[in-house]
């Protein structure tokens, strides 16, 4: 049992899992910050270290062939491992100026845990170059798990301090909020099969009240004790499935959609490319291999 429970743990800092989580990481990292380069053209309202300096040269024709070139050079370091501590800081500073500039343009795509792990692994090879003995290998992955789960158990928390135990007994209220991401994609289309769906849906809430208390108890103990994620892989894969099927349920209910802060959460707690790569791997070596060899 402790040579399975070890083999485990190893594999979750092999080279290949660790590759495959990087891949995924930019995969997700990069469409989204030329998204907000894209729509970001100005900075009328300052948040975060916008309001401490203005990056605006960065967005003129000019400044966004060095900001694309930056991004560009900063991946290809951090996928060839080269430069580590200057590739994580690097993806950390363009991060936040990206995604702070975009925000100070009215935006807001809850974007910010793309940064966090982004420094959280920045902080892992920050102290391996200062102290060579330490563990990089586990923890450039285990503090971005820390990272996302404490961001979801502080969510809890902010729920239970707004409205206190009683937050899972307002799912009336919730159709409110159900009428109005709908209406927002009815405003967005024009089509008005939005709206009816919404309806329904908002109906459902209503009348299925007592269901509707049960789905937000669990989603909330989900949240609050998220930081058991960080006890072992296990439970963290467990937990990577659990929070995917709370957001993709949010997304049929409430319209919201599987957003940006879902995305790192099940890189770092599920890691699905890795197990797709394995799985390929066993159905060649399985059926194909033998038939590949001559």
């Amino acid at each position: 049992m402790k040579e399975q429970s070890a083999n485990n743990r190893d594999k979750q800092t092999t080279e290949p899992y660790w590759v495959c989580l990087k891949l995924s990481v930019v995969f997700i990292w990069i469409p989204v910050m030329l998204i907000m380069i894209s729509q970001s053209v100005a900075c009328p309202y300052p948040v975060g270290i916008c309001k401490l300096i203005s990056f605006s040269p960065l967005y003129s024709a000019v400044g966004k062939i060095f900001l694309y070139a930056a991004l560009l050079v900063s991946c290809i370091f951090y996928l060839l491992e080269k430069r580590m501590v200057l590739a994580t800081l690097s993806l950390f500073v363009l991060s936040c100026i990206i995604i702070s500039y975009h925000e100070s343009n009215g935006f807001f795509f809850r974007a910010a845990s793309l940064s966090a792990v982004l420094g959280a692994q920045f902080f892992a090879y920050a102290i391996h170059y200062f102290k060579p003995q330490f563990d990089v290998n586990k923890f450039r992955i285990h503090f971005g798990v820390q990272i996302i789960a404490a961001s979801y158990t502080l969510a809890a928390i902010a729920k239970l301090k707004a409205t206190g135990m009683g937050w899972a007994d307002e799912g009336g209220l919730f159709s409110i909020q159900v009428m109005k991401n709908y209406s927002y994609l009815y405003y967005d289309t024009g089509s008005s099969s939005f709206l009816e769906h919404g309806t329904e849906i908002a109906r459902s809430f209503i009348e299925h009240k007592e269901l509707v208390k049960i789905l937000l108890t669990g989603a909330l103990l989900l949240e609050l004790f998220c930081f058991a994620a960080v006890i072992n892989n296990k439970l963290r894969v467990v937990y990577g499935f659990a929070l995917l099927a709370m957001h993709i349920g949010i997304d049929m209910a409430m319209g919201i959609g599987v957003g940006i802060i879902s995305k790192p959460m099940v890189v770092f707690f599920i890691n699905p490319v890795y197990y797709i790569c394995l799985l390929g791997r066993k159905i060649y070596s399985k059926f194909l291999a033998a038939r590949v060899t001559p």
